[in-house]
């Protein structure tokens, strides 16, 4: 099941919690929580990497405060590995936003594997390029 945590590339853990406080400012960061409810194309905006740092740092900024950690270490804590994670805690916390509790847990439940048939298809159509 996905959670809304990840680990950064510095071992600092962090947890997403959408709260009706993030709605306004994720919007002006490009990142519209009303949107998600009606498309995935909402996600397509954290294809920006400017966008997706300014996203998670929104969402994570209180405990980064308390860590005392910067913006700008946050995201050095960004490698490829924890793109991937953090994406994934994102859609964990979106859905726990969006849903009613037993839904978000079944839509938490489903997600890895539709996530991991999507990388599958992925690898296909990268085996299949020529060389």
């Amino acid at each position: 099941m996905l959670k809304p945590e990840f680990t950064d590339a510095n071992g600092r853990k962090w947890c997403l919690k959408i709260t009706i406080a993030h709605v306004k400012p994720l919007k002006e960061a490009g990142f519209d929580l009303k949107a998600v409810r009606d498309s995935t194309d909402a996600f397509d905006a954290l294809a920006d990497p400017e966008t997706f740092g300014h996203v998670f740092y929104l969402l994570c900024e209180a405990q980064a405060e308390k860590l005392g950690v910067s913006p700008e270490e946050f995201m050095s804590g960004f490698d490829g590995a924890t793109i991937h994670a953090a994406s994934n805690a994102l859609l964990a916390a979106v859905a726990d936003f969006t849903h009613p509790p037993a839904v978000a847990k079944l839509v938490k439940e489903r997600l890895p594997g539709m996530l991991a048939d999507a990388d599958a298809k992925a690898v296909e159509l990268v085996n299949a390029a020529p060389a």
